[in-house]
């Protein structure tokens, strides 16, 4: 190798390893503006409602992966609405809230929308960088970059995302309390996944009240997974008949929504 080759790679990997130095400072930075954007909100406090579908302005579902991303005009729509625009169209795919079609640079545009803020559209960027999809190279570091972006713009679920850097030691060390900070800021959030993710840490941790409280908050919010894990409580003798019936309505009057 020549000496020129070789000062060229040090200089590359020096400028690699600066910029994951700076992207673990930005994840850890993140996670405590998470921290205090979530400090005054309990932790069991009934779950927040979702936003609402711009197309029949229903709140959308629970789970993010029931609702569609549109990578044409960025919005969030429920899979019903997408489900019922499809049956409708004769020719070709029409988004529901805008009424266009595809894009011929879809990712570009999509790439647009994140850095107008668009949280969504930033969580997709990340995890085509995750995926090495959508015709780019597949980057870890891109992957997280957006991810970050997607939390400072108020994602919930990029949180319980980062999550798993903490529990792999991805870019940041490994870190139990920083993971579970991470999953606590998704939940208050909003992020039924993350709840449900605190629900089994606890659980395994031998903290079943606490862990049947995470539950309880899901199930309130409609989620079936976890009503079904409240009523194995209550055959356990871990939670009361009346917290059950409490949450039977709770579960019944968001699912009615």
């Amino acid at each position: 190798m020549k000496i020129s080759d070789e000062i060229f790679l040090t200089g590359f990997v020096h400028k690699k390893t600066n910029l994951m130095d700076e992207l673990c400072h930005r994840i850890t930075e993140q996670v405590e503006i998470g921290l205090t954007e979530t400090c005054d909100i309990d932790m069991f406090a009934d779950h927040p409602i979702k936003d609402e579908c711009p197309v029949c302005t229903n709140p959308l579902p629970l789970e993010e992966r029931e609702s569609i991303f549109t990578t044409c005009c960025g919005q969030l729509i429920c899979g019903e609405c997408v489900t019922a625009t499809k049956e409708r169209c004769v020719s070709g795919h029409l988004c529901p809230f805008c009424r266009e079609g595809g894009q011929n640079n879809e990712f570009a545009s999509i790439k647009a929308h994140a850095r107008r803020g668009n949280c969504h559209a930033a969580i997709y960027v990340s995890e085509a960088y995750r995926t090495g999809e959508n015709g780019v190279e597949e980057s870890r570091y891109h992957h997280l970059k957006w991810l970050v972006t997607a939390a400072s713009n108020g994602s919930d679920i990029a949180y319980g995302m980062l999550s798993q850097c903490y529990l792999n030691g991805i870019v940041v060390g490994r870190s139990e309390l920083k993971r579970r900070q991470c999953l606590e800021i998704a939940a208050k959030k909003g992020d039924i996944t993350a709840r449900r993710s605190l629900a089994k840490m606890d659980r395994e941790a031998g903290d079943m009240e606490r862990a049947m409280k995470h539950m309880e908050v899901a199930a309130c919010a409609g989620c079936t997974v976890s009503l079904s894990n409240v009523f194995q409580g209550l055959r356990e003798g871990i939670i009361s008949k009346i917290r059950v019936d409490e949450v039977i309505k709770k579960h019944q009057a968001n699912c009615d929504r």
